[in-house]
Formats: C-alpha cells, sequence, structure tokens
C-alpha cells in the first residue's frame, strides 16, 4: 500500500466522488460488485450513469455501502449526484 487514498488520484472531489469513483477506489468491476453486494448488475449500471429515475431503495443503498466499504449517506449522495450531471 502506497499510503495514498485513492479517491485523490482521480479526477473528482473526494469528498462529493460519483459512483463509479467509489467502485473504482476499491477496485472492483461491476460484476465484482454485483457479487458482492447482491445488487444486480444492469440494476447498478443505471445508478452509476444516472439513468435510472428516483431514488434507490433502501436495501440497495445499504447493500452497495457494505461493498463499497463506504456510509449508506455517501452511497445515496453519489447516486443523486449521478443523476445530476
Amino acid at each position: 500500500m502506497l499510503g495514498v487514498e485513492p479517491l485523490s488520484l482521480m479526477d473528482v472531489d473526494p469528498e462529493d466522488p460519483p459512483l463509479e469513483a467509489l467502485r473504482l477506489a476499491v477496485g472492483l468491476s461491476q460484476l465484482e460488485l454485483e457479487v458482492r453486494s447482491g445488487v444486480h448488475r444492469t440494476a447498478y449500471a443505471r445508478l452509476e450513469k444516472g439513468t435510472r429515475q428516483g431514488e434507490p431503495e433502501t436495501a440497495t443503498v445499504e447493500a452497495l455501502a457494505s461493498a463499497l466499504a463506504v456510509t449508506p449517506e455517501q452511497v445515496a449522495r453519489a447516486a443523486r449526484r449521478s443523476r445530476h450531471q
């Protein structure tokens, strides 16, 4: 480990990263995230691209947060940010 936060190496605001950056920061593909979280890859991809309408289900947010090692609030904020890009 280099002692560097992965988000600081990306062209994103580390305080408000998009979903894709959260996923990449832990080194997961969408398929690997599906396996870890139980959230179908297609559903996650819509969240990441911002094409899903409305807020994600609480269970989805919590499953993604656990798999990404972040808080549910970070996932929910990142999903909202993706919709507004």
